[in-house]
């Protein structure tokens, strides 16, 4: 087994990657903490209530860019155990200037990557409601505006006394989620009580049809209730895509 003595540790990536080792060879050979150049340098991390404050709902420079929480029992009677950065894409320059620049870059290329998948899914379900073609009026319909949800579910001490998210659909037309690895999404069941856990696969996206969509079409395609359970053995945190 190769120790910390064996490998470049200023590649980590090849070795946990590429040769296939994983998280398990990591911890099997003895590695103690990362090299420097896989930690987030801490002047780039949001650690401060104060700096979680600053681009929070009712001091945010713009309605575009909020910081949601749910530890705020003087503004919210039901208490989700969570927090969500919701940055409102409206263009490049906005999102320099005022986008919490440790989540920018990567919820800006998230963003774009996912707006190609919803163009695409749009197009094939349009065409079985019979709408042949989509022109840049429809198209600017269908996809609406857009909004990134950076959901920060930490480690619950009782979690069967909370949720990390209550039961809702979506407004959207669709909304494309990326999970970790942890779990803790449940589904309704159509016309049941039944709640169906979807587990995270690497490297699937889940895709949920919206209020929207439903309404568009007229009840064909359905909207989905679901939520999210608190987690009292992990932190878990999810990406979404909305376009409302």
């Amino acid at each position: 087994m190769p120790t910390t003595a064996s490998i470049d540790l200023s590649n980590i990536t090849h070795f946990v990657v590429n040769e296939g080792h994983g998280v398990k060879g990591l911890s099997e050979m003895g590695l103690q903490e990362l090299p420097k150049q896989y930690i987030q340098p801490i002047e780039e991390r949001i650690t401060t209530a104060e700096e979680k404050n600053k681009h929070s709902k009712e001091n945010s420079s713009t309605n575009n860019v909020r910081y949601g929480t749910s530890f705020a029992p003087k503004a919210e009677k039901a208490l989700e155990w969570k927090d969500d950065p919701e940055p409102f894409y409206v263009s490049d320059e906005e999102a320099a200037a005022l986008w919490p620049s440790v989540l920018r870059d990567e919820a800006l290329k998230f963003l774009r990557n996912s707006e190609i998948v919803i163009k695409k899914l749009l197009g094939a379900l349009m065409e079985k409601l019979n709408v042949k073609e989509i022109d840049q009026t429809k198209e600017s319909l269908l996809m609406g505006s857009k909004r990134i949800n950076v959901n920060y579910y930490p480690k619950c001490p009782n979690p069967e006394l909370t949720v990390g998210v209550g039961r809702h659909s979506d407004v959207s037309t669709l909304t494309i989620l990326l999970q970790d690895n942890i779990g803790g999404l449940y589904v309704k069941k159509f016309d049941s009580d039944m709640w169906v856990h979807v587990p995270p696969i690497h490297g699937a996206l889940v895709i949920n049809i919206g209020d929207a969509l439903q309404i568009m079409s007229n009840g064909r395609y359905k909207s989905i209730e679901h939520r999210v359970m608190a987690n009292g053995n992990n932190n878990r945190i999810s990406a979404l895509f909305v376009n409302p």
